[in-house]
């Protein structure tokens, strides 16, 4: 609240001192044009993007800050809203430094496209934060993976990130290669599920960069220079993340690994019981090995095959099990849990070389399993039967399907060409042998 009114002051201080010109006290902002709510709404959000980065990477401490001007230009009749960004330096003998300058023409009735605003504030911040202290800047370009990515961050930062797209590039490997996804300098061609798919990628590059050592200081290094860097995009990468710096592969493997870990469910999703006795049907394994040391898993029903083994490789074959059941425990359906800890205790019988009851508490568990597999069922069966039961009006869909068809085999296209002929010919042919 204290926050909330420390901002609307500094609003109205600057409303008083220029009717048509607001600043911010708390980022480079400054918004010119519109109406006084208009421009407090877009100063909010322009601190609320800054507040965000700063959080997100950490606040670069060059002196030499550069304003961002926003200028709202009234709404041009038979045209859209519109968003043009502009840079230039200034002359020494007017002050020096550089003005950045985003010129938004308002649609009819002052509205714009609010993701299209907030693209191009984080662009302008980037840029700030390369032209801060400095002198002489021709010309600066920030890529497009760059503010996708740190789009992308900003929303898992604030636990509003979407991990559908993870999952579906996480189980066909679909992300972009890294050198194609930072070299790239224009997205324009791209269609919308493409755009996801670049955007979803830039994002699991820098959660994989933020998640080196240091890696948020790291981040406002590299955003110190990355709208002004002349070089090879990766270069600057590695220069700035020197745990990364083993070549484009081992980037891609910090990159895919970030993929996955976007893509999994929070500990606070429960799984249903089809998803938790599957993944059990494929996590209980004991994981034996040949003569020449090859992995060869076998089913927990095969556990005589441990008589043979020692203790110590009776443990091996069955921790990774262990582990994957105790990961499995926080999201499996609340009912499985005693039957995770009954498969717990035979993994423990089968090292300790218990035989006696391993074969019955299998049997045991198993047995637990397909009943509620088929409680499941019946539960699912009688939410069926409920909904069709409590129908109250036919629809009438299908019936329209069927008339449909029927006016499809009313309807004869007469042709006299050879190839209507001919297919008249062999269509004969085929009634009579069916006769």
């Amino acid at each position: 609240m204290l926050l909330g009114f420390l901002l609307l002051a500094g609003l109205l201080s600057a409303q008083q001192r220029n009717e048509s010109r607001t600043g911010s006290l708390s980022s480079p902002f400054v918004v010119h044009g519109g109406t006084f709510a208009l421009r407090a709404a877009v100063i909010q959000e322009g601190d609320t993007m800054n507040a965000s980065l700063n959080k997100l990477t950490g606040e670069v401490k060059a002196e030499g800050k550069n304003a961002i001007v926003i200028e709202l230009l009234p709404a041009v009749r038979g045209k859209s809203s519109r968003i043009q960004p502009e840079f230039y330096a200034i002359p020494k003998e007017q002050g020096g430094g550089y003005r950045l300058q985003v010129n938004v023409r308002l649609a009819r009735g002052g509205g714009y496209v609010r993701k299209d605003l907030h693209r191009m504030m984080l662009e302008m911040l980037i840029i700030e934060r390369s032209l801060r202290g400095r002198e002489q800047v021709a010309e600066v370009e920030v890529k497009p993976w760059l503010v996708a990515g740190l789009e992308e961050a900003i929303l898992w930062q604030e636990n509003r990130g979407d991990r559908r797209v993870y999952i579906s590039l996480a189980k066909s490997g679909g992300w972009l290669e890294v050198s194609k996804l930072v070299e790239r300098s224009e997205i324009q061609s791209i269609d919308a599920l493409g755009y996801e798919l670049f955007r979803a990628s830039a994002g699991a590059l820098i959660m994989a960069l933020l998640d080196q050592a240091e890696g948020n200081q790291a981040m406002g290094r590299y955003l110190a220079e990355a709208a002004i860097y002349e070089g090879e995009p990766l270069a600057l990468i590695r220069r700035h993340f020197p745990e990364v710096n083993l070549g484009r592969k081992g980037l891609e493997k910090w990159w895919s690994l970030a993929i996955v870990k976007m893509a999994e469910k929070p500990l606070s999703d429960s799984m249903t019981i089809p998803e938790t006795d599957k993944r059990l049907d494929q996590i209980l394994r004991l994981h034996l090995y040949d003569d020449q040391g090859r992995p060869v898993p076998q089913p927990l029903d095969l556990w005589e095959q441990l008589a043979t083994l020692s203790k110590e490789d009776r443990l091996n074959a069955v921790r990774p099990t262990v582990d994957l059941l105790t990961s499995l425990s926080y999201r499996s359906f609340p009912t499985y849990r005693e039957v995770i800890v009954g498969y717990l205790k035979v993994l423990g019988d089968m090292v300790n070389g218990l035989p006696d009851e391993i074969e019955e508490s299998l049997v045991n568990l198993k047995a637990f399993r397909d009943g509620e597999l088929s409680r499941y069922q019946k539960v699912i069966d009688l939410l069926d039967w409920y909904h069709l039961s409590t129908v109250k009006e036919e629809s009438g869909e299908f019936e329209d399907y069927l008339k449909i068809i029927d006016k499809l085999k009313e309807q004869k296209i007469h042709k006299n060409d050879h190839v209507t002929r001919y297919v008249d010919q062999i269509q004969g042919v085929f009634e009579r042998s069916q006769k």
